[in-house]
């Protein structure tokens, strides 16, 4: 949803397509990049490799008490998902 707003505001500025997907790529680049690194670090989430990763997944799906994120060793992604300054269209 982030990169097609983006996309749309840069088509709807009145240049042309070309400059529209060049002022794209340079904004919208790095935000695709962070996304594609945290796969990796959400591996654990969705597919475990030890029995206590397992526990702490279900514990999560659950929403029991005290169950955190943390105990799978994943960083948040509202660090990569607030990296982009979004313009005003």
């Amino acid at each position: 949803m982030i990169i097609a707003y983006v996309l749309a505001g840069e088509l709807a500025s009145g240049t042309s397509y070309q400059e529209a997907f060049a002022a794209h790529e340079r904004v919208a680049r790095s935000l695709v990049e962070s996304n594609q690194d945290l796969v990796s670090e959400g591996r654990t989430t969705m597919m475990p490799r030890t029995e206590g990763e397992i526990e702490a997944r279900n514990a999560i799906l659950r929403g029991e008490r005290g169950a955190d994120l943390a105990d799978l060793n994943v960083r948040s992604a509202n660090r990569v998902y607030s990296s982009i300054d979004l313009p005003n269209n």
